[in-house]
């Protein structure tokens, strides 16, 4: 996000669920990365050829970004999403908004 300020108005609850569902995608994209290099890694792809079509056809900061920390297995959070704060949005998420939950996926969490 620091990129640029993004007007949601005055409303206090409409900007706080804008920025779950932003961290929400953030986290769906980690997700996605993390399941499809341990698939690519598995099957003999390998990840960083996975990630040479990631650079060709998804080139947005995102994914660049969280998937050379997945293949350089950087987690420490020095910059960008923390795991323990992508896991408390999730958590939060799935708490307020149980019909998320209930469609499977990113919000089911134990």
């Amino acid at each position: 996000m620091g990129r640029r300020v993004i007007d949601v108005g005055n409303n206090v609850e409409r900007a706080a669920a804008f920025k779950l569902c932003g961290n929400g995608m953030i986290a769906s994209i980690i997700e996605l990365l993390a399941e499809q290099f341990t698939l690519a890694d598995q099957t003999g792809v390998g990840a960083e050829l996975l990630f040479e079509f990631v650079k060709e056809f998804l080139p947005a900061p995102s994914f660049l970004g969280y998937g050379k920390k997945i293949l350089d297995n950087n987690f420490e959070g020095r910059t960008g999403f923390t795991s323990q704060g992508g896991l408390k949005d999730v958590t939060h998420v799935s708490r307020e908004w149980p019909c998320l939950r209930a469609a499977g996926g990113l919000y089911r969490v134990s």
